[in-house]
């Protein structure tokens, strides 16, 4: 049987060192991103799938594509796609890295696209928008092309005291665990999983966002890590650790030589 978390902790012993050279080190926060270590997690599994091809929806303020382009060479093509109008500064700092094309439009449209335009490419995804069940629904869509390796869904996080307007069956009291409706699906999902809250990539790797708690206080609820500001010690009040990826994959696709 294939022990994932083992493959998984081999596979991002192997990617940290260069993740620390190329992104780490060199690409600055923004607000509302996500974090430096749900970064460095799609960089690795990308390294355990041999991914040619990045295909990202949701750019905001372009802190995920420049990672990709700081991390991967120049021969890995990232394609960006954006619903709302970017900043001039977002595209003033992607325009150096010629391997990157962003386009403006429908993510899961313009991605169908290009998933059928590299028939003989590996591909990974990232979603940053849709969210929820909406880009659950697509990820299972996806993974009926054999070209597509790996699925990474952001803003997979279980928190703590929140409610379901939409579902009140969902709500539960103050403090309880809330699961959105996309987080109960993916749990469900009958693929290969992985997601930035477990135990053993936090205890490993929340050292990675060490500087992102000290900034943008208003948002540290949503958008750091669950840590005392400045200290890095656990604060597990806020359910998982920051907005958290989940990665979904075939085990067959896993080399495990």
């Amino acid at each position: 049987m294939i022990n994932i978390k083992k493959i998984l902790q081999k596979q991002c012993c192997m990617s940290i060192d260069k993740f620390k050279t190329k992104v780490w080190n060199t690409t600055p926060w923004f607000e509302r991103s996500i974090l430096m270590s749900e970064g460095f997690a799609f960089c690795a599994i990308s390294d355990l799938f041999n991914i040619e091809v990045i295909l990202e929806s949701g750019v905001y303020n372009g802190r995920s594509t420049q990672m990709w382009a700081n991390y991967f060479s120049s021969d890995t093509l990232i394609i960006a796609v954006e619903k709302a109008q970017l900043l001039k500064s977002t595209f003033k700092r992607l325009e150096p890295y010629k391997n990157v094309k962003i386009f403006r439009g429908d993510g899961p449209i313009i991605i169908s696209d290009f998933i059928s335009k590299f028939p003989n490419k590996k591909i990974g995804i990232f979603l940053d928008g849709p969210k929820d069940t909406a880009a659950l629904n697509f990820a299972k869509k996806a993974f009926l092309q054999l070209n597509v390796f790996v699925v990474a869904i952001h803003d997979m996080s279980v928190t703590k005291g929140r409610f379901n307007i939409d579902c009140p069956e969902l709500n539960g009291k103050k403090g309880e665990l809330y699961y959105s409706l996309g987080r109960i699906e993916f749990d469900k999902w009958e693929l290969g999983q992985f997601l930035t809250d477990e135990e053993w990539f936090v205890n490993e790797y929340s050292w990675l966002d060490k500087d992102e708690s000290n900034f943008d206080a208003k948002q540290r609820f949503h958008w750091t890590p669950y840590t005392i500001i400045g200290t890095g010690k656990p604060n597990r009040e806020l359910g998982s650790y920051g907005p958290t990826v989940g990665f979904a994959f075939r085990k067959k696709d896993i080399n495990v030589t």
